[in-house]
């Protein structure tokens, strides 16, 4: 799915069902937008069950303590724009796949996973 697609469905869709989160959870996708770069989507279950869009990052960023879904970027970090989100909502997995592309291009995928 997009963004576009999670941002029509904000508000309107039951996140407990297609979703699998609990009102009140985060859950971080990993979303290929139309470039074909890598971003992270972050949506919140609100209370009333409804799904919200917190916010997306560059799957580079940093993970910084926070209270979602209030977008709060650090102000050292001015290249990654890192969030400062909600302790224990998000966990990242540190496997980062290298791959070597074209002329010394390389990317790196961060894992991401819900606790």
């Amino acid at each position: 799915m997009t963004l576009e697609v999670y941002r029509y469905l904000e508000g309107s869709d039951k996140c407990d069902g297609y979703f699998d989160v609990e009102p009140g959870d985060y859950r971080t996708l990993i979303n290929v937008n139309i470039q074909g770069e890598d971003e992270v989507i972050v949506f919140h279950c609100r209370k009333d069950n409804k799904l919200s869009v917190a916010y997306t990052i560059h799957p580079l960023t940093i993970l910084y303590e926070g209270l979602p879904p209030l977008v709060l970027f650090d102000k050292k970090d001015t290249e990654n724009r890192a969030l400062r989100i909600k302790p224990g909502a998000e966990e990242i997995i540190r496997v980062r796949e290298r791959v070597q592309e074209g002329s010394g291009f390389k990317t790196v995928r961060y894992r991401l996973t819900h606790r």
